[in-house]
C-alpha cells in the first residue's frame, strides 16, 4: 500500500485509518480516535481502497493481514513499516485478540455454524448463505448471531476475521 506499490501518496493518518477499519474499528471508533467525523473517516478509508484498486475493507485486510508461523494474525510487515508505533502497537493488540478469540471459536462452534462463519467470510447476505445451506434465513441469522456471541465479537465482519485466524481458507 505504499507509493511504491500503489502509485498513490496518501498522508499518514489516511493510512492508519483504513488500517483500522480492516482490522474491525468501526468509522464511529476510528473518528474518535482521530479526533475526526464518521463520515471522514469513511470518505479517507474509501479514498485508500479507491487508491488501491480494493472495493472493501475485507479486501483490505485480505492484503495487509497474514498468518504468522505461529498461526496467530500479523500485520503485513510492508504495510506496518508505514504505520506510527501508536498504531502498530493497537493493531498488534487487536489482531493478537481476535487469533485468541480463534482458539476458542474453534472449540465452541458447532459444524453449522462454521459453514456459515465460511460462506459469511467470502461476503454472502443471510439469503444466499440460507441458500446455500439449503436452510431457513432465519436459521442463518441464529447462526450469525450464535458465532457472533461465541467468539465474543461485534459484527460480522469481525467474525470473518476471526474465521481469517481460525484458518478457514479464502
Amino acid at each position: 500500500m505504499s507509493a511504491e506499490n500503489s502509485g498513490t501518496e496518501w498522508a499518514p493518518e489516511e493510512l492508519e485509518m483504513a488500517c483500522l477499519a480492516a482490522v474491525g474499528l468501526s468509522n464511529s471508533d476510528i473518528g474518535h480516535m482521530f479526533g475526526r467525523s464518521e463520515q471522514t473517516v469513511k470518505g479517507r478509508v474509501d479514498g485508500v481502497l479507491a487508491g488501491v484498486g480494493l472495493a472493501t475493507k475485507r479486501e483490505l485486510a485480505r492484503l495487509i493481514i497474514q498468518r504468522g508461523e505461529n498461526g496467530n494474525l500479523v500485520l503485513d510487515p510492508r504495510f506496518a513499516n508505514e504505520l506510527t508505533r501508536s498504531t502498530r502497537e493497537f493493531v498488534k493488540e487487536v489482531l493478537d485478540e481476535l487469533s485468541k478469540k480463534a482458539l476458542l471459536a474453534k472449540r465452541l462452534l458447532f459444524d453449522r455454524e462454521v459453514e456459515v462463519l465460511k460462506l459469511l467470510r467470502r461476503g454472502a447476505g443471510n439469503k444466499e448463505i440460507a441458500s446455500c445451506l439449503g436452510i431457513e434465513e432465519s436459521t442463518v441469522k441464529a447462526h450469525v448471531s450464535g458465532l457472533i456471541r461465541k467468539m465474543g465479537v461485534e459484527n460480522r465482519y469481525q467474525a470473518s476475521l476471526v474465521g481469517d485466524a481460525m484458518g478457514l481458507g479464502p
